[in-house]
């Protein structure tokens, strides 16, 4: 195994651990810290409907506060962005730009994984099991290959130019 192999599966192993660990975080804060009032009072101004259906939750400026519905936003984008890159590096690890097969092998590995963070979060105190976060999760994987594939045909093509 080649090192920058090693070190792509030591990042994916630190990157699952910590996200884990922050999935077991019961708190609707961010480690403890609100979100910076100039995030909360845009998102609060960019969000004119006020009120979002997420599968079973009802999330509105009303009923959660201008600083809940930031922190709603801010980690429905923290999962989108946490398993594009677990995509990417998968990805690097599969050596994914070669074959329809390993970017189907990185997608079920990224589902497997978001479907079982949800499960965990489904015995955690404070915490709901969402469908819709594994889609939030699947999204992101699958930004990730379309970005990748993309990035692999330029440079694909200027090399033959």
């Amino acid at each position: 195994m080649t090192l920058s192999r090693t070190i792509v599966m030591v990042s994916i192993q630190l990157w699952l651990g910590i996200g884990f660990v922050l999935s077991c975080i019961a708190s609707l804060t961010l480690l403890g810290h609100e979100p910076a009032p100039i995030i909360v009072n845009g998102l609060a101004q960019l969000i004119q409907t006020r009120e979002l259906q997420y599968g079973p939750l009802t999330v509105s400026l009303l009923n959660n506060g201008e600083s809940g519905f930031a922190h709603f936003i801010i980690r429905k984008i923290g999962h989108f962005f946490v398993y594009s890159f677990l995509a990417i590096c998968l990805f690097h690890l599969f050596k994914a730009r070669d074959s329809i097969y390993s970017i189907i092998l990185v997608l079920l590995i990224v589902t497997f994984i978001a479907v079982t963070d949800e499960f965990i979060q489904a015995f955690m105190p404070n915490r709901t099991a969402l469908l819709t976060d594994v889609f939030v999760d699947i999204a992101g994987c699958l930004h990730s290959i379309f970005l990748m594939k993309l990035w692999y045909l330029c440079r694909l093509q200027k090399a033959l130019a």
